[in-house]
């Protein structure tokens, strides 16, 4: 029998997509696994190197790092934060899977420190450089309820966003 999928991506307009999410409390809930396996599966279908939960209609502190592409796993993250943000930053262009079809050049911190948890609440601690820190820092960004679009200037940002609606 075919396994049932519940998560879907959601994309602009979608409320979830603008609001910081609620931290996730220890130990999980038991159908958190199939959580994470139903967020790699939508990431991976769509191309992504990251989804975080607001993506699927979730408003929690959860996070898919995927760069398989680049040999690494996909991976969750949970509750991350960046807790320091490097001075020199990089522009470089950026696409979500919540504003499908659109790219623009945003500038990030070439390194940030991290902290999270893993599924069973460990302490995860790591320094993000190059292209796995601009996802991390999207990513987290999800969670935090901003999109790409929001370090953009005005004027790009209503052109863009007008341009998704049409």
């Amino acid at each position: 029998m075919k396994k049932k999928h519940q998560l879907k991506l959601v994309t602009l307009p979608e409320a979830s997509l603008r609001q910081p999410s609620e931290k996730l409390r220890f130990p999980l809930p038991d159908n958190f696994q199939r959580i994470i396996d139903e967020m790699i599966r939508l990431c991976r279908k769509h191309n992504g190197v990251g989804i975080a939960a607001p993506q699927v209609g979730l408003n929690i502190r959860a996070v898919i790092i995927n760069l398989e592409h680049l040999g690494v796993p996909p991976f969750p993250l949970i509750n991350a934060e960046i807790v320091k943000y490097g001075k020199e930053t990089e522009e470089q262009e950026e696409g979500c899977l919540s504003v499908p079809g659109k790219f623009a050049r945003v500038a990030r911190s070439k390194k940030v420190d991290v902290k999270a948890q893993n599924l069973e609440g460990g302490k995860i601690e790591f320094k993000a450089e190059g292209f796995l820190a601009r996802v991390v820092q999207h990513e987290v960004d999800h969670i935090n309820g901003v999109l790409f679009v929001n370090h953009l200037d005005s004027k790009l940002r209503d052109e863009l966003i007008e341009e998704f609606y049409k």
